[in-house]
């Protein structure tokens, strides 16, 4: 892989997206073959009873095909509402859940564009700028979710 680059994640609650600036160019690497966008990721998760997540339209898909009785709620919140939510025996803060997210953008970003995901810029939207502040991270993520992701911002 290349030298260490910044990626802008843009987190959404309903979905998401990662893209890389090399200095001439945005790349926006395919995230999500089965959505409608495949630039953006579905911000759904599904986790089996063994916790093996899957992420974005193939985790309603799992939910659909595998459906245990645990009841779905489709509800809008925003992030911080809430603390976390118990997912058979395991209960996974909002910080967890997050990160699985943000795992799999670094991921398909990596693997596309053959370029190490190490720092991070955070937004809505995302802001390429040539002061990285720490203060441009938006209040309802926490750093826990960047740091269980292996990033930094």
């Amino acid at each position: 892989m290349a030298e260490a680059a910044k990626f802008g994640f843009d987190f959404g609650t309903t979905n998401s997206s990662i893209a890389f600036f090399d200095g001439r160019e945005l790349h926006r690497p395919v995230l999500d073959l089965n959505s409608d966008n495949p630039l953006v990721l579905p911000s759904l998760i599904y986790s089996d009873r063994h916790q093996q997540p899957t992420i974005g339209t193939v985790a309603a898909r799992r939910y659909l095909q595998n459906e245990t009785g645990r009841w779905a709620k489709w509800e809008k919140r925003r992030v911080g509402e809430i603390d976390g939510t118990q997912v058979f025996d395991r209960f996974y803060t909002v910080d967890e859940l997050i990160a699985l997210i943000l795992r799999q953008l670094k991921a398909s970003a990596e693997r596309q564009l053959q370029t190490a995901c190490t720092s991070v810029g955070l937004g809505r939207p995302v802001k390429f700028s040539p002061l990285p502040s720490p203060h441009n991270l938006p209040p309802h993520i926490d750093r826990d979710a960047i740091t269980s992701s292996h990033l930094s911002d």
